[in-house]
């Protein structure tokens, strides 16, 4: 392997782990609160499909964010032009 590709490859790393750490967090998050409420308040166990569809709507959110924030940095995306800057 060339300096280049370990580079690039301990470059990527952080990211790959924030992505599983998004992924897991708000689902377990949203899975205690479940546990909590059907032990609490005596909550049937329906309440875990609210609480992975959350899990998930959050960890999809989390992957948009870091997509959106990964290819402005590339410089892959067009801002859109104001008024005055057009040619």
């Amino acid at each position: 392997m060339k300096k280049k590709d370990v580079k690039n490859v301990f470059n990527t790393l952080p990211l790959v782990s924030q992505l599983g750490i998004s992924l897991v967090v708000p689902l377990v998050f949203c899975l205690l609160i479940c546990y909590w409420l059907t032990n609490r308040f005596s909550i049937g166990s329906w309440v875990y499909i609210p609480g992975i569809v959350f899990g998930l709507g959050a960890f999809v959110s989390t992957c948009y964010r870091i997509y959106k924030k990964e290819t402005d940095a590339a410089g892959n995306s067009k801002k859109p032009l104001g008024f005055n800057e057009h040619n």
